[in-house]
């Protein structure tokens, strides 16, 4: 599934309306074990696109986004991808 699910990263960052939003259905249809699966593996993957990459990090945050809503990246003063 991480080959497809780099592929939905690219398709969520398109500037394609159309592209983005079958993407979006696409990625609300994964269940949340599954997601995890796949999103720690894309954030540290340097194969894929700074874009990609810091996609699957902000998607990452917001599965986990608690009370504070700043994720643990955050905290810790990451500024980059990688």
């Amino acid at each position: 599934m991480s080959q497809g699910f780099y592929e939905l990263l690219a398709a969520l960052s398109s500037e394609d309306n159309g592209i983005r939003s079958q993407a979006e259905d696409k990625y609300a249809s994964i269940n949340g074990e599954q997601k995890l699966q796949v999103l720690l593996p894309a954030i540290a993957d340097g194969g894929l696109s700074d874009t990609q990459r810091l996609l699957g990090k902000v998607i990452f945050c917001k599965y986990f986004e608690n009370g504070s809503r700043r994720c643990a990246f955050e905290k810790n003063n990451h500024s980059t991808v990688g």
